[in-house]
């Protein structure tokens, strides 16, 4: 699957998902989030595969090689799905509890922003109550912004390939790389120093880079743990969450919350309370 992965020697390589929707109005009126057709939280995460990517594709191919034969998974109307990609949304659970066994034998490294889309909706009400005039919220202005903020500080130490899950038209290839162009230039002014490491990035899917269906699976029990309280996914991959970042949980920070697995780790408690 990954048969450019002796090329890439010399690269970090970081495979970048989401979770959620951007979702604002159903049927010309505001979405209400606790109603699940729309979802209330939007992420984007990446993954740095750091242990051996040919290593870490063969056991996944194995896997799914495995579940293919078994008896049980065979009764499966949709277990045919896994034979071009796992996907953690999709997978039934006896596919998802393999899935995130073999994950936790790996040395994988991730991190993640989160909106809340109650608090961007706030916002452009307030702007219209205060100006009288309607904004529109922009997709593209969110999600390249999510992306020049979870790269801010990985594009600096060597030369890197990214590879996006494919979002459509609105989302190109040469909107990520103003993205990422934008992610560079905000590292460069704070710490005062030139990024001169190149950045190759590709748009692609899922079934094509096995870490596309693995960030898909960090995401996916995020994604539980925020919208259902559930961190019993969560739990089982929570030391790879090497930062969370929780832009707009403002009650301690005007620049939201920063979460780590060593010093800062998050937890039901805290996100509790939050829009």
């Amino acid at each position: 699957m990954e048969n450019d992965a002796s090329m890439l020697a010399t690269y970090s390589s970081f495979y970048v998902d989401e979770s959620g929707d951007l979702t604002f109005f159903v049927k010309n009126k505001p979405a209400n989030f606790d109603n699940a057709t729309v979802s209330k939280y939007f992420m984007i995460g990446m993954v740095r595969i750091k242990s051996d990517i040919d290593e870490v594709s063969q056991a996944f191919d194995n896997l799914r090689a495995e579940l293919l034969q078994d008896p049980f998974v065979k009764k499966i109307p949709s277990a045919h799905k896994i034979a071009q990609m796992f996907h953690a949304k999709d997978d039934a659970d006896i596919i998802r509890r393999e899935v995130f066994k073999l994950i936790q034998k790996f040395d994988f490294s991730v991190q993640v922003i989160v909106r809340r889309k109650q608090v961007i909706l706030d916002k452009i009400k307030e702007q219209y109550k205060q100006t009288g005039i309607k904004t529109k919220i922009s997709e593209k202005d969110i999600y390249d912004s999510m992306v020049s903020a979870l790269f801010k500080r990985s594009l600096h130490k060597n030369d890197c390939k990214i590879y996006f899950s494919q979002r459509g038209k609105t989302f190109n290839e040469e909107s990520l790389k103003l993205a990422i162009g934008r992610a560079k230039r905000n590292f460069c002014i704070q710490y005062n120093t030139e990024n001169t490491h190149q950045t190759n990035i590709f748009s692609s899917q899922p079934q094509h880079h096995i870490g596309l269906q693995i960030i898909d699976y960090y995401l996916w029990a995020l994604h539980r743990f925020y919208s259902y309280n559930d961190d019993s996914y969560f739990n089982l991959l929570k030391d790879d969450f090497k930062l969370i970042i929780d832009l707009d949980d403002k009650r301690n920070h005007k620049y939201g919350e920063y979460y780590d697995h060593k010093s800062k780790p998050i937890s039901l408690e805290k996100v509790k309370g939050a829009s």
